[in-house]
């Protein structure tokens, strides 16, 4: 009894799996993840969140003030 949304997800990770395995390095940093997971959970949830945020903040728009808007008078 195959159902069809598990298959896709199974076949998802597993792609996902390969695509990570095949970065060099990958396994020293995936060795790291597991000990440091038994050792302390919450400091992997957290350096995990901060990679995220560090990624998204790298990647998102820079917003600059442009100073041809805004009317200044002399006084």
């Amino acid at each position: 009894m195959d159902n069809p949304v598990l298959s896709a997800i199974n076949q998802t990770f597993v792609t996902v799996a390969q695509a990570i395995e095949a970065v060099p390095g990958s396994d020293i940093v995936i060795n790291y993840v597991k000990n440091s997971y038994q050792n302390d959970p919450f400091r992997v949830v957290l350096e995990v969140g901060l990679a995220i945020y560090a990624v998204k903040y790298m990647l998102s728009k820079k917003y600059r003030i442009d100073h041809n808007h805004i009317p200044l008078t002399e006084k």
